[in-house]
């Protein structure tokens, strides 16, 4: 088995104990998932990567696009802000980094005019 392969499995177990805290079973093939990630470097260069499961399909592909709404629209900023708790309380030495980051989110969405964060045409300036 491949590096990969053990990567995901491993990733696999730890989702599956995330869901067993809360009470859920899940006996579903973790494998076949959809994954954003994102990530910035103290350049502030973004990175955004997709992961495609390996047995998708329109149900997936749906739930996919739910997903990507739900990040651009904001709906998820509950779910991030219990993330950013949750890495506080597993690694106090963080606490004073999570409460700068909280306080830095929440001055850029004071500031913004519900404008994006990067404009549509830097995104075209490395091409």
């Amino acid at each position: 088995m491949d590096d990969s392969k053990k990567e995901k499995i491993n990733e696999n177990e730890k989702i599956n104990e995330y869901l067993k805290s809360f009470g859920i079973d899940s006996n579903l093939e973790l494998i076949n998932i959809f994954k954003v990630s994102f990530s910035v470097n103290e350049s502030g260069i973004v990175d955004v990567g997709i992961d495609w499961p390996e047995n998708g399909g329109d149900e997936i592909i749906n739930m996919a696009g739910t997903l990507l709404f739900s990040i651009n629209s904001g709906l998820l900023k509950n779910l991030i802000l219990e993330a950013i708790t949750d890495s506080s309380q597993k690694y106090p030495e963080l606490t004073e980094d999570v409460q700068k980051l909280v306080e830095s989110w929440l001055e850029l969405q004071n500031s913004s005019n519900d404008g994006p964060c990067i404009k549509p045409t830097d995104t075209l300036k490395n091409i």
